[in-house]
């Protein structure tokens, strides 16, 4: 009978193991880093089950070695076991077990790469914590098998579950999320390429409920064959855009017929507007192609502005593409369309103001982002915006289609499904910063600027005819509205609600509130000292009480460039003069913050303004304000204090939501579903060991100053000073934005350094292809010029003739996420990866700055 071999982990003694062969110092090292930062054993040793020699994993083993383990993990083999066969790598040389166990009985090591061990199995990898080899504790045990590394999508699937538990929803649409390749859902091998061109459909790619074929020439503009199997026409691929809509037109159909024994009239209705917003979407030349086989009557109504209700001609068409039986006899349900029943770039965009509107051209909005993800541009950029990453558009896309049948299919309303979804994330918020979800509540808020309105209201209802001093720290260095929303005015002249605002007038009229500004930085840009700052603070907070008025006191945890204050000893001596007229609200928009800091200041009864677009690079206008239930004894007042255009009543966590009257109209969905993307950033980003972020950010710090001090194009900002603390949170804050200026070289080799315009406008060029500046350059160098980079918009820096105008390179959670999850041994690859990227931007912009003077008056 033939013995069976099993091939398993176990902690081993690292003592018993014998070493066969010599070592490179170099690669041995290299293995020890990554294995120290990451704190994750993830290679078992290879070794002789009889004499426990070495076979395989010479480097590991003397990277254990140097950092002093007492275990490690291994897989016992025999040299008996057929799957084993020993060879040499060196032609002409032999080797036999016996002259392997030799080696182990006289201790003389063979030549590094002597031996070679053929394994004609797979073996198994494991993720073993550093911690459990550090000592003698755990040998012994069997170490589960650790499965291929999964992707960031795999990983999250589990937290958008329990998201959608928190309400109630269910999250069918993740059922088989990255259980399968593009490669095995859409075989052919073309018709996959053309669909991974568009970016919306290859992030789309992995939640395909259905296999993805070519069809035939009158599967127009797809067909459902079954629920499982959707048909493409041969003739879409000539057009990756109108190809990849038909492909998503189809997705939603299969998922539809997927979730019940048939497709309801309201679902069919729904199948068709969101096709119709596909189409809307695409080129002329575009939309043509896809509609050119369908009667003129069915593209024309899909093309209409409206489809209130859908004609039963084209709900019998669109019944016939998916193999409906539910077509006839049917009667309309009068149904009015639903805000999700659009592309779900379309809902990203909404429930936002004119800064969200995407330019038709450039296809970028006001921060220079997309509503789709972006593979084609580089981004360090999280101190502005950032486009959404691909895993954060499928869940969002994930989300559209869950709550769609959340409506349609379990008959919730639109309002209540819209109160729920904000619960839910005031709940994740909640558990971000650490608080027990019954000691807070939270409103959701399309954008930081439009927490300070809420901040204002909340003060202005303690007391509503009393005049409110608003004491904002560097608005400049926050945000470019905060001034105007601080004061109770508006900000932009289109409102999150789609209003049309009147910039001339009042949120609430006759309000009597004041603005007191206090700076961070001197007139010369350099920064305060934090004494001053507080002393400015309190000079303000005092005079304000004296005079009778009620005091909004701003605590600034990073700014645009990183720096923070007052102290907490000032914003506590302040709340100590008249806790009852004073209010603190932490603007800790840019969250480059331990979370905690968060949960401890809501404990105080403190506010705090939130937001997933800056260091958690969620899309931008992602914001929310967190505070303490015990505000709500303010709730009639801010009822009161309600107008049109500063949001919906449902973006209040339920305890409030509960008792304001109902939006007039359908809310929009966009703020909470850009907060999504950046929850699971937050996800991702607990998988990542604390010493390998710090070993990332020293890695970009490094690697950024150096390139700036080596070029006259770059004047460098000093950071705020160093802190013993190495903690991740507090590095993070200090040395993940580094701002600096551009030195323009003038026709006369003089420079000269950029004002605010002329930052914004190498801003733009550098987040678009430049390469028609320098036509005369050679390939390398228009090579970089095409490449489009996004980085921090220009900040300026003190008053008058000392204003200094700054460019950001920053990164923010997805950095880490990037590097973190590249998987076994792919760490490295995917951190110079992301070096190489921000040393070319730089190189970019030294082009810019070193041929000014050759295009500055054509640009």
């Amino acid at each position: 009978m033939t013995k069976k071999y099993s091939y398993r982990i176990e902690i081993f003694p690292f003592d018993k193991i014998k070493p066969t062969e010599e070592y490179a110092e170099a690669h041995s090292k290299y293995l020890r880093e990554e294995i120290e930062i990451t704190g994750i054993w993830t290679h078992p040793l290879l070794v002789d089950s009889k004499a426990h020699a070495l076979m395989d994993g010479h480097h590991r083993y003397h990277a254990a070695r140097v950092l002093g383990l007492h275990a490690v993990p291994v897989i016992l083999l025999n040299y008996n076991d057929p799957s084993v066969e020993l060879k040499s790598w060196l032609p002409g040389l032999s080797y036999t077990p016996e002259m392997i166990w030799d080696i182990c009985r006289n201790g003389t090591l063979l030549p590094m790469k002597s031996t070679r061990h053929i394994i004609h199995t797979q073996l198994p990898f494991s993720r073993v914590p550093l911690s459990h080899l550090q000592d003698g504790s755990h040998i012994g045990e069997i170490v589960p098998a650790a499965a291929a590394h999964p992707t960031r999508a795999q990983i999250l699937t589990d937290d958008y579950h329990a998201f959608g538990a928190r309400f109630g929803m269910r999250t069918a649409s993740a059922a088989k999320l990255g259980l399968e390749t593009a490669t095995t859902l859409a075989p052919h091998a073309h018709l996959r390429a053309m669909l991974e061109r568009d970016p919306s459909m290859q992030a789309l790619m992995a939640g395909a409920p259905c296999r993805i074929a070519l069809g035939q020439q009158d599967d127009f503009p797809f067909r459902l064959k079954g629920a499982d199997l959707l048909l493409l026409p041969p003739s879409l691929i000539g057009s990756s855009a109108a190809l990849a809509a038909a492909a998503r037109w189809g997705m939603e159909a299969a998922f539809a017929q997927q979730q019940a024994g048939g497709i309801s009239i309201r679902r069919l209705a729904s199948l068709v507007r969101y096709g119709a917003a596909l189409i809307r979407q695409l080129s002329i030349k575009d939309r043509a192609m896809l509609l050119s086989p369908t009667a003129d009557g069915i593209s024309a109504e899909l093309v209409a502005s409206t489809l209130e209700p859908p004609s039963a001609t084209l709900l019998d068409w669109m019944a016939a593409l998916i193999g409906s039986n539910q077509s006839d006899n049917r009667e309309q349900d009068g149904a009015r369309g639903l805000p999700l029943e659009v592309p779900v770039e379309k809902v990203l965009i909404s429930n936002g103001d004119s800064r969200l509107k995407v330019d038709a051209v450039t296809g970028k909005n006001k921060y220079g982002t997309t509503p789709r993800p972006r593979p084609e541009a580089v981004h360090f950029s999280s101190s502005t915006a950032s486009s959404i990453s691909d895993y954060g558009f499928l869940f969002c896309d994930v989300l559209r289609r869950d709550l769609l049948t959340h409506i349609i299919d379990g008959n919730h309303s639109l309002h209540e499904t819209r109160a729920a979804l904000s619960d839910a994330i005031v709940g994740e918020l909640a558990d971000l910063v650490g608080i027990n979800a019954s000691e807070v509540d939270g409103v959701i808020a399309p954008s930081g600027t439009d927490t300070e309105v809420l901040a204002v209201q909340m003060a202005r209802a303690a007391a509503p005819e009393t005049k409110l001093v608003n004491i904002l720290i560097s608005p400049e260095e926050t945000g470019r509205g905060v001034k105007l929303a601080g004061k109770g005015l508006y900000f932009d002249p289109v409102s999150a609600t789609g209003a049309h605002i009147d910039m001339s007038g009042e949120i609430w009229t006759g309000a009597n509130i004041d603005i007191i500004d206090i700076p961070v930085r001197a007139q010369d840009g350099s920064r305060l000292a934090i004494v001053d700052l507080d002393r400015m603070f309190l000079e303000a907070g005092r005079a304000a009480l004296e005079s009778g008025a009620r005091v909004l006191a701003h605590v600034l945890i990073g700014s645009k460039t990183g720096l923070s204050g007052p102290s907490d000893a000032a914003i506590e001596k302040l709340v100590s003069l008249d806790s009852s007229r004073v209010d603190v609200v932490v603007d800790a928009c840019q969250m480059r913050v331990d979370y905690s800091v968060l949960g401890d200041c809501l404990r105080r009864g403190w506010m705090v303004q939130v937001s997933g677009s800056k260091s958690l690079t969620g899309p931008p206008f992602s914001g929310a304000m967190l505070f303490p239930a015990s505000l709500r004894n303010r709730m009639q007042g801010v009822i009161r204090l309600m107008r049109p255009g500063i949001g919906y009543a449902e973006d209040w966590s339920a305890e409030w939501a509960a008792h304001m009257p109902a939006t007039q109209g359908e809310p929009e969905f966009g703020a909470s579903f850009r907060w999504l993307p950046a929850l699971l950033e937050a996800k991702l980003l607990k998988h990542v060991p604390e010493a390998l972020r710090i070993h990332v950010l020293d890695r970009f710090s490094e690697e950024v100053t150096a390139r700036l001090v080596r070029s006259s194009a770059f004047r460098f900002l000093p950071r705020a000073p160093e802190t013993e603390d190495r903690s991740h949170s507090r590095k993070f804050a200090q040395n993940s934005i580094i701002s600096f200026q551009i030195m323009a070289r003038q026709w006369d080799g003089s420079q000269q350094a950029l004002d605010e315009v002329h930052c914004r406008k190498i801003f733009e060029l550098l987040n678009a292809d430049a390469s028609h500046l320098l036509p005369q350059a050679d390939q390398a160098t228009r090579s970089i010029l095409s490449q489009q980079f996004h980085i921090g918009q220009p900040v300026a820096l003190g008053q008058g003739a000392d204003k200094r105008v700054v460019l950001r390179l920053v990164i923010g959670m997805r950095f880490f996420n990037i590097v973190g999850h590249a998987g076994p041994g792919g760490i490295a690859a995917a951190l110079e990866s992301e070096i190489s990227d921000l040393v070319r931007a730089l190189d970019k912009l030294e082009m810019f700055a070193e041929n000014w003077w050759r295009f500055c008056d054509d640009i």
